[in-house]
């Protein structure tokens, strides 16, 4: 965590992490987690009174879950397919950017914005985690720039369902 450019400019970055046990005949159960977050912003004025200012927000999700859970874990709609999983583990990660600009005297201004996730839903057949994953069950690959999808690939199953680029 940061100021930078006189105060200008910012910089937070943290990351909450977790584990979950249970232990109980009949009822095991584990989940782990991280969610790390980066963001860093930044204000320019010109001498003229110009004004930027920009973003960058980078977010994630590491979510492992083994055993009997009390909630749905994305598993049970690939579970008719002969595969029966022992736990599930989502990575997804998420980018933007934007960026806003205006005149002094508010005659123009101007925006634009980017944001570009790549998500993973991986079941596992024996023990593992996010950083050993099982077989890949869902993954998408999706950016947009100013809210329109300008690339888009998905994959469930093995089978590609949208594929734009």
């Amino acid at each position: 965590m940061g100021l930078y450019a006189n105060g200008y400019g910012g910089i937070n970055t943290f990351s909450t992490i977790g584990e979950e046990t249970l232990k109980v005949p009949g009822w095991d159960y584990k989940t782990t987690f991280s969610y790390p977050l980066y963001c860093n912003t930044t204000t320019s004025y010109l001498p003229a009174g110009n004004l930027t200012l920009w973003a960058q927000l980078d977010q994630g999700l590491k979510l492992h879950v083994q055993g009997n859970t009390v909630y749905p874990t994305g598993l049970e709609a690939f579970e008719g397919e002969g595969s029966k999983w022992v736990g599930s583990v989502i990575d997804t990660d998420r980018n933007g950017t934007a960026n806003y600009s205006r005149y002094a005297d508010n005659t123009v201004t101007s925006g634009a914005g980017r944001t570009h996730q790549i998500f993973h839903l991986r079941g596992l057949d024996s023990d593992g985690t996010y950083e050993t994953p099982g077989t890949e069950l869902h993954f998408r690959d999706v950016t947009a720039y100013n809210n329109s999808v300008i690339a888009d690939k998905e994959v469930i199953a093995g089978k590609v369902v949208t594929g734009r680029a």
